[in-house]
């Protein structure tokens, strides 16, 4: 059995060469701690840009995650539209258009 932490930002099973991000919708408080637990959760590279553009070209990429299947798993998605404003749907579009054949989004509410 498989315990994880309701205060991990990832968790790694090398057995399935699978790679699950946890987003930590308790600490998102508007568009810039969206991006910390984003690049908490993909473990993004230190130069990404911390805008929306930015956020596609990552989720595009994520070359950095040596394995077969990625999962970006967001609990509780529906409390992030009031947090999020005006980013919501932009954030979530970016998030359901991505080409990375490897990540899989998860909303968990």
């Amino acid at each position: 059995m498989i315990q994880i932490s309701e205060f991990d930002s990832h968790f790694i099973d090398e057995k399935s060469s699978t790679y699950f991000g946890f987003m930590r919708e308790d600490r998102i408080e508007d568009i810039e701690s969206f991006y910390d637990e984003i690049a908490k959760a993909l473990t993004f590279p230190d130069y990404f840009g911390r805008n929306l553009d930015a956020l596609e070209d990552m989720l595009s990429d994520l070359d950095w995650i040596p394995f077969q299947h990625i999962f970006l798993i967001f609990r509780n998605s529906n409390s992030l539209s009031l947090v999020l404003e005006d980013y919501f749907e932009p954030i979530f579009d970016i998030l359901s258009t991505t080409t990375n054949e490897r990540l899989e989004i998860l909303l968990i509410d």
